[in-house]
C-alpha cells in the first residue's frame, strides 16, 4: 500500500501589511508580528493544519503519515473518522531525536471529552509522540484517548499526565507494541493506566507505570473482555485495589513468560504488593 506522507513543516506563515512607499514603514512587520504573536499564530497554524490532515485521513486511500515538527496545546477533541479503505494513520514526530507534545489545552468540570477519540473503522498508530493530558491545569475533565477503532502504540510514543485515566478501550482493539503511558490519574475511576471496558487489549512490549486509580492502577479489566500481555512492563503504580492490574469477574488475563509485573501496590487496609487482582 502507497503511503502518503504530510507535514505540519509545509505550512507558511506570512505577517501581511499594506505596501507603502516608505521602507520604515514596511519595517513595520517586526514590531505587527510581536514575538508573543506569532508564536500564538504559528501554535494555531499548527494546530489547524493537524486537524485538516487527520479529517483527510478519513477519505484517503492510502496510508497516511502526520509528521509534527513541533509541539502545541489542542484547544478542543481531536476525532478520527474510520477509513473505508483500511488505510493507517501514524502520527509522529518530525524530529523523532526530539518528540513534539501535543497538549490538553481544554477541559475542566463540565467538558469529559478526550483529547483524541479514534472512531470506529480507523487504524490509528502513534510513534514518537507525547499526547499530554496537562493533569495540573485541567484536573476534571475526560480521559486521555478513547479508542473505538484500533490504536497501536509504538517505540517513543508517551501518553501522560491525564486526570481521569489515560487510554480508554470502549468497543474497539488497542495493541501496546512499545512506548510509555505514565503519570496518568483515575482517583474516583477504575484504570489509570488503560481501561478496558468494552474492547479488547494486548500489551506485546513498552511500559505501564506510575499511574493511581480507585481499582486498577495500571491496567483495569472489565465487561467481560481480556488483557493479553505478551511482554513489556507493569510497575510502579498504585490504587486502592489492584495496584498493578485489577480483572473484574467474568473478564480475562493471559500472561506469557516475557510479561513483567511488579512493585505495584493497593492501598486498602495498609499499603501492600498488589500486582495482579482477580474479583471474584
Amino acid at each position: 500500500m502507497k503511503k502518503h506522507v504530510s507535514s505540519l513543516a509545509a505550512a507558511i506563515f506570512i505577517c501581511a501589511l499594506p505596501l507603502v512607499a516608505n521602507s520604515s514603514l514596511a519595517a513595520d512587520c517586526s514590531s505587527a508580528c510581536t514575538a508573543a504573536g506569532s508564536a500564538t499564530l504559528q501554535a494555531q497554524s499548527h494546530e489547524q493544519r493537524f486537524r485538516q490532515q487527520v479529517a483527510a485521513y478519513a477519505s484517503s486511500a492510502t496510508d497516511v503519515t502526520v509528521a509534527i515538527p513541533q509541539g502545541f496545546s489542542v484547544t478542543s477533541m481531536v476525532f478520527i473518522s474510520g477509513n473505508p479503505h483500511g488505510a493507517k494513520l501514524t502520527i509522529t514526530s518530525a524530529s523523532p531525536e526530539n518528540p513534539a507534545t501535543l497538549k490538553r489545552g481544554f477541559g475542566g468540570a463540565g467538558n469529559p471529552f478526550p483529547l483524541i477519540n479514534v472512531g470506529p473503522g480507523a487504524d490509528v498508530h502513534l510513534k514518537d509522540i507525547v499526547i499530554h493530558g496537562n493533569k495540573e491545569e485541567y484536573r476534571a475533565s475526560g480521559q486521555l484517548i478513547i479508542v473505538l477503532g484500533r490504536l497501536t502504540m509504538h517505540d517513543g510514543a508517551v501518553i501522560r499526565d491525564n486526570m481521569n485515566l489515560g487510554v480508554s478501550v470502549l468497543g474497539g482493539v488497542f495493541t501496546m507494541s512499545g512506548g510509555e503511558i505514565s503519570n496518568n490519574t483515575a482517583e474516583k475511576g477504575t484504570g489509570g493506566g488503560v481501561g478496558i471496558l468494552n474492547g479488547d487489549f494486548t500489551m506485546n512490549g513498552g511500559k505501564i507505570t506510575g499511574n493511581s486509580a480507585l481499582a486498577g492502577g495500571g491496567v483495569y479489566v472489565g465487561g467481560g473482555r481480556q488483557f493479553t500481555m505478551n511482554g513489556g512492563e507493569i510497575s510502579d503504580n498504585v490504587a486502592v485495589g489492584g495496584g498493578g492490574v485489577y480483572v473484574l469477574s467474568g473478564s480475562k488475563f493471559i500472561s506469557g513468560d516475557k510479561a513483567v509485573i511488579r512493585n505495584n501496590f493497593a492501598t486498602d487496609g495498609g499499603r501492600k504488593i498488589s500486582d495482579v487482582y482477580f474479583d471474584k
